[in-house]
């Protein structure tokens, strides 16, 4: 299963147009489309190697808990949400690596299950990534901003929303959908939304992550291997108390090293990065 299979009828060509433009796509399935790819049954099992299973209750209030322990908690209300399934599970991690080659995406791939119980779900928030819901099984309604309200943010928004985020939310508008199983749904970074299962639901969200790994991450990663190739820049500038004249010079003479160097490691960097990601 890759991009075409998940996507469908999307294309290769359309999902990447959905990235770059941060299109909100919602998609009718059927009851088989994702059939082959998890189920309630492989999600109890996937619980015991997942790298972080939690409790969600209302409020956007959670707790990690054991595996040992989602039963129980997900019989008195609580979402159950399994992490870092895209190295734990198998089927998973190839999925993952088949759509990374297949959009070219240099960043991480995050997938994430989701089982709620009737009325379960996320109080109104927005996530700092890509966040993409395929539905396993049961149903879940849908509510969420037609556009993001901010974009591409650094981490998720505050809870409760503030006066500013609730405002941006009335001014772009929303919408409210039911996914049922087989179908799926594509929010940008900083769209905010929210969700309730009716009945018990089962989905998995598989996120394109870009804090940490943007242009500008992997920009100054570079520049700063680049430096550090120079051994002066290595050195450690001294605090001056105002008295210590050696210390100020010594500090001085570094700044003005790293100014020297700097245009043309900038220079350096750029140039790679369009050998790596441009074809100009």
């Amino acid at each position: 299963m890759g991009v075409e299979t998940i996507f469908s009828p999307l294309t290769r060509h359309d999902v990447l147009t959905m990235l770059i433009q941060q299109n909100v796509v919602h998609l009718v399935g059927h009851k088989q489309k994702f059939a082959s790819l998890f189920s309630v049954e492989e999600f109890w099992g996937a619980l015991r190697h997942s790298e972080n299973v939690r409790a969600v209750m209302p409020k956007l209030r959670q707790a990690n808990i054991s595996a040992d322990d989602a039963p129980d908690m997900f019989a008195s209300g609580a979402t159950i949400c399994a992490s870092g399934l895209e190295s734990t599970f198998g089927k998973f991690s190839f999925l993952v690596s088949q759509v990374k080659e297949q959009l070219g995406f240099s960043g991480p791939i995050e997938i994430k299950a989701y089982y709620s119980p009737d009325g379960a779900g996320f109080d109104p928030h927005y996530d700092p990534r890509t966040v993409t819901t395929l539905q396993i099984s049961g149903s879940k309604r849908w509510s969420y901003g037609i556009g993001p309200s901010e974009q591409f943010p650094l981490c998720n928004s505050p809870y409760p929303l503030t006066p500013e985020l609730s405002t941006s939310l009335e001014q772009i508008g929303t919408a409210t959908t039911v996914l049922n199983q087989g179908d799926l749904l594509c929010l940008p970074p900083g769209t905010i939304h929210w969700a309730a299962a009716t009945g018990e639901s089962l989905a998995i969200n598989f996120s394109f992550e870009h804090v940490g790994e943007s242009i500008a991450d992997k920009f100054c990663r570079s520049l700063l291997l680049e430096l550090l190739e120079n051994p002066e820049l290595r050195k450690v500038p001294l605090e001056n108390d105002g008295d210590n004249m050696l210390a100020s010079q010594f500090s001085d003479g570094l700044i003005n090293e790293l100014a020297l160097h700097l245009p043309s490691a900038i220079s350096g960097v750029i140039a790679r990065l369009k050998a790596d990601w441009s074809l100009s």
